[in-house]
């Protein structure tokens, strides 16, 4: 399963990477360099854990962990502003993710 997964990957950041170099200007600053970068060893890093945790505690366990992990960074960078965007933190934004948690951890755990 993990090599479908990389072969999926692999092809996205292909076709993305033929877009972009077809579009009628690539933004190639060296912000953007980063991002990608970053994406490409994050993106490597979740792959190898996902792999990881689904050949050993199961898939449901491992995509619990997935969304739960983006949810919660989710809501760091909106608190942050890092993207540049206005969004606020609620306190119902705050509880619907607690009560995802709450159900990733009855995932895990049983």
């Amino acid at each position: 399963p993990a090599m479908f997964i990389a072969i999926s990957g692999l092809a996205t950041g292909v076709v993305g990477l033929a877009i972009t170099l077809f579009t009628v200007r690539p933004e190639l600053t060296s912000r953007a360099v980063g991002y990608s970068l970053a994406s490409g060893l994050l993106g490597a890093f979740i792959l190898g854990g996902i792999a990881f945790v689904a050949g050993q505690g199961g898939v449901a366990r491992a995509l619990s962990l997935v969304i739960a992990s983006q949810l919660l960074f989710g809501l760091l960078l909106d608190a942050l502003g890092i993207f540049g965007t206005d969004a606020e933190i609620s306190l119902p934004k705050v509880l619907g993710v607690g009560l995802i948690l709450t159900g990733g951890i009855f995932v895990v755990r049983y």
